[in-house]
């Protein structure tokens, strides 16, 4: 019950500020001058964060990492149950259904001086959120199977870190806004939340025992 009730807080705190980052983009804007700022400092950049980010550019994109989640959850299916594997590979579809309807609602420009070429609007980074849900579905999955203390710790680090990293590069790259990346963590956070609280009613599949042939005592 509370850690229930921990994971129904996260998804609240995370809603909150997706919801409060959408109302500053779309009516507001007081949040302008630190987007600008963000851009401007992020200009400066080394030939090799350049080409970092370029490589994250491609490697974490969210058709990408939904064909892992989906042969993931084909591989686990078995091991798992069915309503659990199907977890692993829902989280990544409803993020990216709701990250592509925000994307048409709001319809915000990318920046001008971005490094590279895309079509589709800003807010919210569907990068930084689809690899949120990814990492978040990694430990979601791993974590119960790691002995407690340091591999765990370094399973939920390395995860957090990657996802920093990719936030990081959208805007060293200048695809995005800080206030798309800091969005696309939100709505990445809300989205693993819920799965949290889903997998909760459905309990690791327990494997039938083999009848050991044996009489209970007292019958013939």
């Amino acid at each position: 019950m509370k850690s229930s009730t921990v994971v129904i807080g996260v998804a609240c705190a995370s809603l909150a500020v997706f919801v409060f980052l959408l109302a500053e983009v779309t009516h507001f804007g007081r949040l302008w001058w630190l987007d600008r700022s963000v851009n401007e400092i992020m200009s400066q950049q080394s030939a090799w964060i350049v080409l970092l980010s370029r490589g994250l550019h491609y490697l974490f994109s969210a058709i990408s990492l939904i064909l892992i989640s989906i042969i993931l959850a084909l591989v686990l299916w078995r091991r798992i149950g069915r309503r659990r594997a199907v977890l692993i590979a829902g989280p990544m579809l409803l993020g990216a259904g709701v990250n592509q309807l925000v994307k048409l609602l709001v319809a915000r420009p990318r920046p001008v001086n971005a490094m590279i070429a895309l079509s589709d609007s800003a807010f919210p980074s569907g990068h930084t959120s689809a690899t949120a849900i990814f990492f978040g579905i990694m430990c979601m999955v791993l974590l119960p199977r790691l002995t407690p203390g340091l591999p765990r710790a370094v399973m939920i680090s390395a995860s957090a870190f990657l996802v920093a990293l990719v936030g990081f590069s959208r805007l060293a790259l200048h695809v995005h806004w800080l206030t798309d990346v800091l969005a696309g963590l939100a709505l990445g956070g809300t989205v693993i939340s819920i799965g949290l609280l889903v997998q909760g009613f459905f309990p690791p599949a327990r494997p039938v025992k083999a009848s050991s042939g044996r009489k209970p005592p007292g019958r013939r």
